[in-house]
């Protein structure tokens, strides 16, 4: 039914913190008012390691793996922390400045580590990245940040 609805939401955002010990056996007594999904089947991982959490599960209607809206979460544990949050964006939104620091912004990216030099990952990376970079405006300044130069200790 959703996928049929001309005015489905386009995009979703959970409110509340997640753990991994989402039924508190550890007893630290962290309220998960909405747990991270963790596949079973390890070929759903996006981490491909059977540990990877994540909420794409939640906006997945049609269940291919993918969420069918954009989807974000506010990882909060009481309604006072909600609240500040809220305020912080509504001034942000509401600022009247239009300082530099407004048009930069940084791009993160990694791929799997791979002892294998004849790996493409890395040029995933690059792919993506100057695909996201393609539909961003130029008056902005993007600055990638790769992982994968930052060797591993």
């Amino acid at each position: 039914m959703y996928l049929r609805d001309p005015n489905r939401p386009k995009y979703a955002v959970l409110v509340g913190d997640g753990s991994y010990d989402y039924k508190n056996f550890s007893g630290s007594a962290i309220l998960n008012q909405v747990p991270p999904y963790y596949p079973i089947d390890s070929s759903l991982s996006v981490n491909l390691d059977n540990f990877g959490a994540y909420d794409d599960f939640y906006g997945d209607f049609d269940m291919d793996g993918y969420s069918d809206v954009a989807l974000g979460r506010i990882p909060v544990r009481e309604n006072s922390e909600l609240s500040e949050y809220i305020e912080k964006v509504i001034n942000y939104e509401n600022l009247t400045e239009d300082g530099i620091w407004r048009y930069n912004f940084l791009l993160v990216a990694d791929d799997e580590r791979s002892d294998n030099p004849a790996s493409c990952e890395i040029f995933h990376t690059y792919d993506v990245l100057y695909s996201v970079r393609s539909v961003i405006s130029p008056r902005l300044n993007s600055i990638p940040f790769l992982l994968q130069k930052y060797p591993l200790e």
